[in-house]
């Protein structure tokens, strides 16, 4: 198996003992609980939006919501200012982190909180607003963090990547990531099963002919893999699995990681590959039908399947016996023809959410059409749906995209532009809907002040 070369670094980092003036004021109040205990299913409506006037690095989230919290910084991405926790319903200060720093990832099971405050690293508990510790995992500035539960927190620079231990802030190995993988994992997210967290990086792109059409197409690349408590990583290059395959990463079904792998201009066939996430072995290997950027839920592969002259739709395949079980055909909903699909999956109660968003660059216009269905995992039956408002084109936001009845989406300008808006926006089926409101920027200290006084009256 060719690896890539990865020098591990030693480095003394030391954890910070916080001391009362840890940099956080409040909580104010008693936590507000979730807007709804299942995700909307009918009308959803916006409840909340929040704005930037820089854009955010890809992998960045604007707004993380925790039960009726929506945590997010006060200011632009690129130079982050103070850290708040805002009731969706009421508005009002939950509680404020006083020192720059951005979110990067929840642990949902104990709701701790990781922020990125540059170089250092800082976990909060959102329910108690508590700073639980500040660390220098010593990688240089921290872009992102992946969250493993108890197992252990992944954290990336630019060049490099540590593993954190969550309950102390510990930094217990850290690794340069090699040239094509360096920030390789700021556009595709990783993945993380049974304590292994994995990404594609190395991934070029070729234009070809296809039906009297240019398009572009990703070939090539590697999976790698870290075990986020030891830092053993592996790597499997796509051509180990198929001579000039196109690989698309995904969580498989047996805490398996699923590598989808096609022959370079092949729209119809892939294969689906199922990999030891502890070794990058290979446990299974199926012929299937092709779908791009695949979403497991309830043993079933979804994803956008090509269907011919550059269109595609969303489908469900049956990954163990490589057979087609359903397609959302475009018959149900009047797609554009220039249409990018996002799929986010929510496996508790077997309905997949389809964002479609129509291509700006593509169509010539300067908003874009956009649409979220629902559909059922099992059978393909569409749900609901409802056409956002336009604007600049969505995606799905957040480590859990739909959780505590909200959908969080934010904006995300196609060609990477910088100095141009960007806003989150959460949707809900909730009383609160009928007044949506602005999040950010943040209410003045005065407001603050305001908020204890009325939280101690009341």
């Amino acid at each position: 198996m060719t690896g890539v070369l990865v020098v591990l670094v030693g480095v003394v980092t030391g954890v910070v003992v916080l001391r009362m003036d840890d940099g956080m004021e409040g909580p104010y109040g008693q936590f507000p609980g979730p807007l709804a205990t299942r995700p909307p299913e009918k009308t959803p409506h916006p409840v909340a939006s929040a704005s930037w006037i820089e854009v955010p690095d890809w992998s960045s989230y604007g707004v993380l919501v925790y039960g009726g919290l929506a945590m997010g910084s006060a200011g632009p991405e690129t130079a982050p200012s103070d850290l708040y926790a805002i009731s969706i319903a009421s508005g009002r200060v939950y509680w404020h982190f006083d020192k720059p720093s951005r979110p990067l990832t929840l642990d949902r099971a104990t709701g701790g909180l990781i922020a990125g405050t540059g170089h250092d690293i800082v976990a909060i508990n959102a329910k108690s607003g508590q700073v639980r510790w500040s660390s220098s995992p010593g990688i240089g500035d921290v872009t992102q963090a992946v969250s493993a539960g108890d197992r252990g927190l992944l954290v990336f620079s630019d060049d490099a990547v540590a593993g954190v231990d969550p309950a102390s802030g510990r930094t217990r190995w850290t690794a340069r990531l090699s040239r094509e993988c360096q920030r390789a994992a700021a556009f595709e997210r990783p993945v993380v099963v049974d304590g292994t967290a994995a990404f594609l990086c190395g991934i070029h792109w070729v234009e070809r002919q296809n039906l009297r059409r240019h398009v572009s197409e990703r070939v090539g690349g590697q999976l790698t893999a870290f075990d986020v408590a030891t830092g053993r990583r592996w790597t499997v290059k796509a051509g180990q699995l198929l001579p000039n395959g196109e690989l698309f990463l995904g969580q498989g079904p047996q805490e398996r990681l699923s590598v989808i792998v096609r022959a370079s201009g092949d729209d119809g066939r892939g294969i689906l590959v199922m990999l030891d996430p502890m070794t990058g072995a290979v446990r299974a290997r199926r012929d299937t039908p092709y779908v791009l950027n695949p979403v497991f839920a309830d043993g079933v592969q979804i994803g956008r399947c090509p269907v011919g002259g550059g269109k595609v739709v969303v489908c469900g395949s049956d990954p163990h016996r490589g057979r087609r079980l359903w397609t959302d055909t475009p018959q149900q909903l009047v797609l554009p023809r220039n249409s990018a699909i996002e799929t986010a999956i929510t496996v508790t109660n077997g309905r997949a959410y389809v964002l479609m968003n129509e291509d700006v660059a593509l169509s010539g216009t300067e908003d874009a059409t956009q649409w979220l269905v629902v559909l059922d995992v099992r059978t393909g039956a569409r749900l609901a749906q409802w056409q956002l408002e336009k604007g600049a084109p969505l995606r799905f936001s957040g480590p859990a995209p739909i959780t505590d009845g909200v959908i969080n989406l934010d904006t995300f300008p196609d060609d990477g532009s910088t100095g141009t808006d960007v806003a989150s926006f959460l949707y809900a089926e909730s009383p609160a809907a009928a007044k949506p409101r602005s999040l950010f920027p943040a209410p003045s200290r005065f407001d603050l002040i305001s908020d204890t006084l009325k939280s101690v009256l009341t």
